[in-house]
């Protein structure tokens, strides 16, 4: 009994001893068979760039063949994958193959190829020019054109910045005459640069260019109307000294006739609204008008062409809400209070102007058409010859080349009296001094009645408030 416990466990021993050494045996294969692999097993390259090298688990000494499933987007050698080319992203499956143990075995990496990222060595040049460089407001004008060359390459956008804020995207470099960016600069100084941005968020920057503007009128007020006593005047309870100036509010309440002035005239004394005699006043009622400047060119154009010019300057009051037509090419924008006629023409779907001319509107007691609001009309008569007049006190004087808009008031030339004196002129500083009419030069006159169509050219007439 003895004898065979023993060699039973002896047997035992036996079995597990080759239990334990085929186990670890295979355990060891399938550690370096099965597990092969490449490292890493995911890696991503640009075209142009460098290669990348690739390795295996494999032990040292073993034999590995390496292909790649599309060679012209990338080739590998000896595990050293180099990109070739591509016009978009491509993905290629680099095999590794070895016998490990006895045993073939197999590894798969997966390789992005991406394009070669754009060069991008931008250097964009800003250039600033006025819109006009000649004519009567050249010298104030506020229109610029920007544009732009860039001799390097590689940027997707352009951006033009005003003071830091883009004020147009998307800007295309200049192409000759094309690709000009025309900008209204606002009155004082301003910075402007081109930006170029790269593909992957680079950005290169032009030099800055400085525009200063000055003296464009940018924000207009109402006339100044005022008179002096010539006499100590007593009404509606109060005593105003002689020599008192005083603010001009209101006419006679009474309809005013042709070359009669008011019987009364409303004041302002201490803060009260008083009704003084015109007689009582020391050459009347007159216009204290500051502006001696003229508005910009561009800014002209744009106050005609523009559908939401700004209310809130009062730049454009007198012209906001109104539909500005004309049944020809032609339009007049006779404008009280800058004391000027502009004639523009239409052009490319645009008004440009093409005539600037001063003038002189009517006068406190009798006020040319729509100077309290604005008004739109045609030219309905025309007349050459010598237009005659007579005054209150029957003295006759005659001016020529009337182009009437409304009744009684036209565009016209300075006057004579009947004896070819001359009689009345254009105010050169801009003040209103007529019965109603809208005086000019000679020149402006005769220009107006050549350049107007009877019922069809249109006129604007303003005055700002």
């Amino acid at each position: 009994t003895a004898n065979e416990t023993t060699v039973t466990t002896q047997e035992e021993q036996n079995v597990e001893t080759a239990e334990e050494e085929v186990t670890e045996s295979d355990v060891v294969l399938e550690t370096q068979a099965d597990a092969f692999a490449i490292e890493p097993n995911k890696v991503s390259i640009e075209v142009g760039g460098n290669p990348v090298t690739l390795r295996t688990n494999a032990p040292a000494d073993t034999t590995v063949t390496w292909e790649s499933s599309n060679e012209s987007a990338a080739t590998v050698a000896d595990g050293v994958v180099t990109p070739g080319n591509v016009s978009a992203e491509t993905t290629v499956t680099i095999t590794a193959k070895a016998v490990v143990e006895g045993n073939e075995v197999t590894a798969t990496c997966e390789v992005t190829v991406k394009p070669a990222a754009p060069t991008f060595t931008s250097n964009p040049v800003l250039t600033t020019d006025k819109k006009y460089k000649s004519g009567y407001e050249s010298a104030h004008d506020n229109g610029y054109y920007l544009y732009f060359t860039d001799s390097g390459k590689g940027a997707t956008n352009y951006q033009i910045l005003c003071d830091g804020k883009v004020i147009v995207n998307n800007a295309k470099p200049s192409n000759g005459s094309n690709n000009k960016y025309e900008v209204l600069v606002p009155s004082g100084s301003h910075s402007y640069v081109v930006k170029a941005i790269g593909p992957n968020g680079q950005t290169a920057q032009s030099a800055a260019k400085s525009i200063s503007i000055s003296g464009v009128i940018t924000e207009t007020h109402s006339y100044d109307w005022y008179c002096k006593t010539k006499k100590t005047v007593k009404a509606g309870g109060v005593t105003i000294p002689k020599g008192t100036t005083l603010p001009a509010v209101g006419r006679s309440p009474k309809k005013i006739k042709k070359f009669k002035n008011p019987k009364k005239v409303q004041v302002i004394y201490k803060g009260r609204k008083v009704w003084v005699p015109y007689k009582s006043l020391k050459g009347g009622v007159k216009a204290r008008v500051n502006v001696k400047q003229d508005y910009s060119r561009s800014l002209k154009e744009y106050m005609v062409n523009s559908k939401d010019f700004s209310k809130k300057t009062n730049e454009g009051s007198a012209i906001r809400g109104r539909a500005i037509t004309s049944g020809d090419n032609t339009l007049i924008w006779a404008c009280l209070y800058t004391q000027r006629a502009y004639t523009f023409k239409k052009s490319g779907g645009k008004w440009v102007l093409d005539h600037s001319d001063r003038i002189t509107t009517g006068k406190f007691s009798h006020p040319t058409r729509s100077s309290e609001t604005s008004g739109i009309y045609t030219v309905n008569k025309k007349k050459a010859g010598k237009v005659w007049m007579v005054q209150q006190n029957g003295k006759r004087y005659y001016f020529t080349h009337a182009s009437y808009i409304t009744k009684g008031v036209s565009f016209h030339t300075g006057t004579w009296w009947a004896s070819g004196k001359k009689r009345g002129s254009v105010v050169k500083n801009g003040k209103p001094g007529t019965y109603g009419c809208i005086r000019m030069y000679t020149d402006g006159a005769k220009y107006i009645f050549a350049n107007t169509t009877l019922n069809r050219t249109g006129v604007i007439v303003t005055r700002f408030d």
